[in-house]
C-alpha cells in the first residue's frame, strides 16, 4: 500500500514521457511503442576498417585488418 502511494506521488511530481516523442507513458515505459519502432536493428557486423557491412558477418574486405565491429542499432537520429 505504501508502495502504491509512493508510486503515485512520484508519478504526479515526474510524469513519465517518451524520451523519442514526449508522450505520455505509463508501465515505466522510456519509450512509446511508435518510437521503439523506429529503432533499426542491425543483424551483421561491419568492416572496423571501412564500416562496409559484412554479408553472413563473413569479412569480404580489408582481410588485413584485425578488427570486424557490430552495433545493436545504430547511434544516430
Amino acid at each position: 500500500m505504501a508502495n502504491k502511494m509512493i508510486n503515485l506521488v512520484l508519478d504526479i511530481i515526474f510524469p513519465a514521457y517518451c524520451l523519442g516523442c514526449g508522450k505520455n507513458l505509463k508501465n515505466g515505459e522510456f519509450l512509446c511503442p511508435d518510437c521503439f519502432l523506429k529503432i533499426g536493428v542491425n543483424k551483421t557486423l561491419f568492416c572496423g576498417k571501412c564500416r562496409a557491412r559484412l554479408p553472413e558477418n563473413k569479412k569480404i574486405c580489408h582481410l588485413d585488418f584485425p578488427y570486424v565491429l557490430g552495433a545493436a542499432a545504430g547511434y544516430h537520429n
